[in-house]
């Protein structure tokens, strides 16, 4: 007996796969227009964030320190990925706080406000290192940051060792940095240590005069006199 098979197609079927299709369609193009509106934002306050910091560096040649502050706190609020704007903050917190540290009555208010900048600084250099681990430039910013609370925050001279290092490890040719750490275990009374770095200044760069200038004055402080007469040289 001869059988014919027939295949109905479902009019339900066919309309539930079309259905799904579409679906799928609208689902990606939302993703893309989402995707595409989001770019386009972040790329749009980058942008903004840049100009802000443009303006901040104008703001800087005028010594508006006011208007640097606002503008440069503006510019992370837009951005605050860039590690070079937190290092630049973190600086014009700290100047401010030096200044503000030359007046010899502080009020309540400005002795809160030097507070404030300080941590502010400090927050700000160690943002930049988070936000760029491998730039010695940060860890060098961080410790610099350190350095002028020696006296002021306590356990300031460890930290600041502990940056300089870290941006020495980073920077192993910068002879720069070695008279930097030098400078801060000169000051503790630390000769030993402070004349080792100056040396390795002096290896790095053999025309540098600042390193055997700070030599020769550490060969003093030791009585090493001839040494320091020939340093001097």
């Amino acid at each position: 007996y001869g059988l014919t098979v027939r295949i109905v197609k479902s009019k339900h079927n066919s309309q539930t796969v079309s259905n799904h299709s579409h679906t799928i369609v609208f689902s990606v193009v939302v993703v893309l227009a989402l995707l595409f509106f989001a770019s386009t934002y972040g790329y749009a306050r980058a942008y903004a964030a840049e100009v802000k910091s443009f303006t901040a560096t104008k703001a800087i040649r005028n010594n508006d320190a006011v208007a640097v502050y606002n503008l440069q706190r503006e510019t992370i609020k837009l951005n605050p990925y860039v590690d070079v704007y937190r290092r630049r903050y973190s600086n014009t917190n700290l100047s401010i706080a030096a200044a503000l540290a030359q007046k010899t009555d502080l009020t309540e208010e400005e002795a809160a406000q030097f507070s404030q900048l300080v941590e502010q600084a400090i927050r700000e250099a160690r943002a930049a290192t988070a936000l760029d681990p491998v730039d010695a430039r940060n860890w060098a910013n961080l410790a610099e940051t350190y350095r002028s609370l020696i006296g002021v925050a306590e356990g300031a001279e460890q930290w600041t060792v502990s940056s300089y290092t870290n941006a020495i490890q980073l920077a192993p040719t910068e002879p720069t940095l070695r008279i930097d750490i030098g400078g801060v275990f000169y000051n503790q009374g630390a000769y030993d240590d402070a004349a080792q770095f100056f040396q390795q200044a002096i290896g790095l760069k053999p025309d540098m005069v600042n390193a055997y200038y700070n030599l020769a004055n550490t060969y003093s402080l030791q009585n090493k006199l001839e040494l320091a007469r020939t340093t001097y040289q």
